[in-house]
């Protein structure tokens, strides 16, 4: 963890709804991109990518606090979902009987279909 994020207050903390949507798009538009800067191949930028998600308290939001997840509210999670959206895609990998989702905003190479 960064010396910044450590003075952070982790994003599942803020409480106003529309503030927390701040915090999320902040992060996509401003963390990410400057996580990345300088960072290639799909594996490297995907480990900054989930330190800086964890960094910024936004990973393992749907997970209990008391099993090192967010404990986010189905509301954050919500919005966690929309702000996201656009910004990832789908896997193409299944999971179990269901597609799974996870951000691939970090990748440099194109999904194989």
């Amino acid at each position: 963890m960064s010396d910044s994020a450590a003075t952070q207050t982790p994003a599942t903390e803020i409480s106003d709804p529309a503030a927390f949507r701040q915090a999320v798009r902040s992060f996509f538009d401003t963390t990410v991109p400057a996580v990345l800067d300088g960072v290639s191949g799909d594996v490297a930028r995907g480990k900054a990518y989930r330190a800086a998600l964890f960094d910024a308290g936004l990973a393992g939001l749907d997970y209990p606090k008391e099993f090192g997840g967010q404990g986010a509210t189905p509301e954050q999670q919500s919005i966690f979902a929309e702000e996201s959206e656009g910004r990832c895609r789908r896997s193409t990998r299944s999971s179990g009987s269901a597609r799974a989702w996870r951000c691939r905003c970090y990748e440099t190479t194109a999904p194989t279909r």
